[in-house]
């Protein structure tokens, strides 16, 4: 018997397939698809959260954190650095000058000659390559040196800065001296030129 019925529903289907489609038809196509759009919206859903949590991880909107500096001098860095007894090659020893510690802005009653100040600081080039690589690359729009220090102004990259102000995260702008500025980057003093 139900040889029977299964053989007359498959003739009725065959038949509606050029009959336009029924009221029962139709409900079943609807609700098909709303079953897959709320999967779509709960898989969205859970890429959202994903995304959220490697964000909050992450946290893009937070200066990044630098490690303190290592201060090792001469044989130190040598005795730090070296092999293994039983190693029969020698490592190379970088030997950098020592850092320069950053000086806070003196008052202006100790304040020395802009020459005296500029003479410890190094040229941008001689720095270690690392740390020049860090450095973005400076345009400087204005350059206005006055005597005193309060009114001295440099824009650097469209960001107008005074003495003590931060370029970026790290590095300040120590001075502004009638040839160029003078900047600190962890623990290293630099000049740079107007040009």
């Amino acid at each position: 018997m139900s040889y029977i019925l299964d053989a007359l529903k498959k003739s009725d289907r065959q038949r509606q397939r050029g009959a336009p489609p029924s009221l029962q038809s139709a409900q079943a196509t609807v609700a098909a698809p709303s079953r897959t759009m709320s999967a779509y919206y709960g898989l969205f859903a859970a890429l959202l959260l994903v995304i959220g949590i490697v964000i909050g991880l992450l946290r893009p909107w937070q200066p990044e954190q630098t490690p303190p500096e290592a201060t090792l001098h001469g044989a130190e860095i040598i005795a730090a650095a070296s092999p293994a007894p039983n190693s029969r090659q020698a490592m190379p020893v970088p030997v950098a000058a020592p850092p320069v510690m950053p000086v806070s802005n003196p008052t202006p009653a100790v304040q020395s000659a802009p020459g005296a100040q500029a003479q410890d600081a190094v040229p941008l080039e001689a720095l270690p390559l690392p740390i020049q690589q860090e450095i973005p690359a400076m345009t400087v729009q204005l350059h206005a040196y006055a005597s005193e220090p309060g009114e001295r102004l440099a824009s650097i990259n469209s960001i107008r800065l005074h003495e003590g102000g931060y370029l970026m995260a790290g590095l300040r702008l120590e001075q502004i001296t009638p040839e160029g500025m003078i900047f600190s980057y962890k623990g290293y003093r630099f000049r740079r030129g107007i040009r």
